[in-house]
């Protein structure tokens, strides 16, 4: 390839892209990737096998066919969190392995069967996802994860995943229906929560039947 690093690069015909595939040039990507107007694209593959620090942002927020986005071994560490997902409703893979992610964010409802997050992995927020199990759910570590937050995710099982993020500070489960003898109620409510706005309160957020 002859890719110059930092030299721009444009696409041309974006909007008519369904599958891009950079691998071969992600090492080489400075700065923020902007894919904006490929509309169409549904599988995007900029994963990097020997692992980058120079990609700081992407943009597919207006990708809402994507239903695949590989970004394994981005490890810039601008590249932390990726907000813009809320917009892809049908993402069904999402592949983020050895990256430096802190957070990120699904679209409610999103198809989403596959996720590999990175060990530096902060915050866990999954808000229906419903096609999403704990086997789909592949997490490279999870010593960081501090704030948890499963929200109608109707194949998870939030208290199998709470034991794996065993450092887990603040915590809103919904969609809960079990039984018990109010021993698991008391140990959580000795933890913070998230309230429905997304922000930290004091005691954990509990919804449903026990």
């Amino acid at each position: 390839t002859d890719l110059i690093v930092n030299d721009p690069q444009y696409f041309y015909g974006a909007s008519r892209i369904r599958g891009l595939d950079l691998t071969d040039v992600s090492h080489a990507i400075v700065g923020t990737l902007n894919l904006n107007n490929c509309t169409a694209l549904r599988d995007l593959n900029i994963s990097c096998e020997a692992g980058q620090t120079t990609l700081n942002a992407l943009l597919v927020g207006n990708c809402r066919n994507l239903r695949k986005l590989d970004i394994s071994g981005l490890k810039s560490s601008s590249l932390t969190a990726l907000d813009s997902f809320r917009s892809n409703a049908k993402l069904e893979t999402f592949l983020a392995g050895d990256t430096s992610l802190t957070g990120v964010t699904f679209a409610g409802g999103a198809p989403l069967a596959v996720c590999v997050l990175p060990a530096t992995l902060q915050t866990l927020e999954l808000r229906y996802l419903n096609k999403l199990t704990n086997a789909g759910l592949q997490l490279e570590g999870t010593a960081n994860i501090t704030r948890l937050v499963i929200d109608n995710c109707s194949l998870i099982d939030w208290n199998t995943l709470l034991q794996q993020c065993s450092a887990t500070s603040y915590l809103r489960i919904t969609g809960i229906d079990m039984d018990g003898n109010g021993n698991l109620l008391r140990r959580l409510m000795t933890m913070g929560g998230v309230d429905e706005d997304g922000g930290n309160v004091q005691t954990c957020r509990l919804v449903g039947t026990y």
